[in-house]
């Protein structure tokens, strides 16, 4: 078991420094905290309700363990933090990484940025140290790899190699079908049996330049 967070939104309320010293800024600001919050929620009294802001949980003792990537640059930073102290206080074993200098959503710039990069490695750790088996392709596979950390090739999972200058890699059943199907549904887990895909839990997704890479 494990949390592995980056960056998650932990109260309605704009209480803590971050909240305010970026409220109008990097990329995220306060009102469009405000307006993602109010969409989720039909009553404001729900904002209160620990299933929607986990720090008023009363107990949470005996949680997973977390991993908390946090950006410095980021009005949620301090928010996020409060959640990693709460588990602390309560003897959950905690793992914090603070990238600084960036921005909300730095993680999916990693065609961009080094500390996108380093998240990446750090988060590919961690859940290699949990027992996740990892699977990719390409650059991403070769950055795993020099870690010293054993990653799987897609091209092994699909028995199909990948061509078309990279734009035929996941496009298969052996993945689709992994994260599409319903666990709990007796006919997706009987086609699943059947054909033999194994469940994907986790999607890491990076943005990339993609009118330069299709040229």
């Amino acid at each position: 078991r494990l949390q592995l967070l980056f960056y998650p939104g932990m109260q309605a309320e704009a209480l803590t420094p971050s909240r305010k010293l970026y409220a109008e800024g990097f990329l995220l600001t306060e009102p469009q905290i405000q307006w993602m919050f109010h969409t989720f929620v039909e009553d404001a009294a729900q904002f209160a309700d620990w299933r929607f802001a986990p720090i008023h949980a009363e107990h949470v003792d005996g949680v997973a363990p977390l991993w908390l990537g946090l950006a410095e640059c980021d009005p949620i930073a301090d928010d996020s933090l409060l959640w990693a102290d709460k588990l602390r206080h309560a003897g959950v074993p905690v793992e914090l990484e603070v990238y600084h200098g960036v921005i909300h959503e730095f993680i999916k710039m990693g065609h961009a940025i080094p500390e996108a990069r380093q998240a990446h490695q750090d988060a590919a750790r961690a859940l290699h140290d949990l027992g996740v088996e990892l699977v990719s392709t390409g650059g991403t596979k070769a950055a795993i790899e020099k870690l010293g950390l054993p990653v799987k090739d897609v091209a092994d999972l699909t028995g199909f190699p990948e061509m078309m200058d990279g734009r035929v890699k996941t496009l298969h059943p052996i993945v689709h079908g992994g994260l599409l199907g319903v666990r709990n549904a007796p006919a997706h887990a009987e086609a699943m049996a059947t054909h033999g895909i194994g469940a994907i839990d986790i999607v890491w997704i990076d943005l990339y330049p993609f009118e330069k890479t299709v040229e």
